[in-house]
């Protein structure tokens, strides 16, 4: 295998939006998904799995989970991603008016940071589901910047600095969308799995 070369792609629809959290429509979180990067990811058989993770455990009572960020990712302005990032994004999807995840909000006391790299979920009730609530087939949800996060609340993010394997190059809504590889984009060890594993930009 060999980097180069362009891919063009003609979707079903326009790209109305690339914020998911605020935005939906598969075409949008399709595109959005290849700039922003998930914690978990499905893998082969539906299973998920952690992709911007290098850790993560659930307590004993199942009420408690700890998720600890991978090191060396960054965003595509070079800043380093924490868990200050994915944080701010869950605080803020969590508490979206549109948010899809009202089986986790109707069982969750909290999601806080302990250190620069780990964040903990506290649930009043024992919880399994979570690493399958944020992981989809559609690239969804993303983990977004914290200071963008802070800056939009509830209306959407327009400065789409992502931490995926592609970057925003220019968008022409209604007509065309550019994105590039991004050179400094740290995979995950292993093979490809489904939309988890080592995701590897070629195109």
């Amino acid at each position: 295998s060999r980097d180069g070369g362009e891919l063009k792609v003609i979707a079903e629809a326009s790209v109305a939006g690339l914020d998911s959290i605020v935005v939906g429509g598969g075409v949008n979180l399709t595109v959005a998904g290849h700039i922003y990067d998930q914690l978990f990811n499905l893998g082969e058989g539906f299973v998920a799995l952690p992709q911007m993770l290098s850790d993560w455990s659930i307590s004993s009572d199942g009420k408690s989970y700890s998720m600890t960020m991978r090191d060396g990712m960054t965003w595509h302005d070079g800043s380093p991603v924490t868990a200050r990032d994915a944080v701010a994004t869950m605080n803020r999807l969590l508490n979206s008016p549109r948010s899809p995840m009202k089986t986790v909000q109707d069982r969750l006391n909290s999601v806080t940071l302990k250190d620069e790299m780990t964040f903990v979920w506290d649930f009043h009730t024992t919880y399994g589901l979570l690493p399958y609530n944020l992981a989809s087939m559609n690239l969804y949800p993303p983990i977004q910047p914290e200071a963008a996060v802070l800056a939009a609340g509830n209306e959407p993010i327009t400065d789409y600095v992502g931490s995926g394997p592609f970057k925003l190059i220019k968008w022409d809504p209604g007509a065309s969308i550019k994105m590039e590889r991004f050179e400094e984009y740290k995979p995950r060890r292993g093979r490809p799995d489904g939309h988890a594993g080592g995701k590897k930009a070629f195109v």
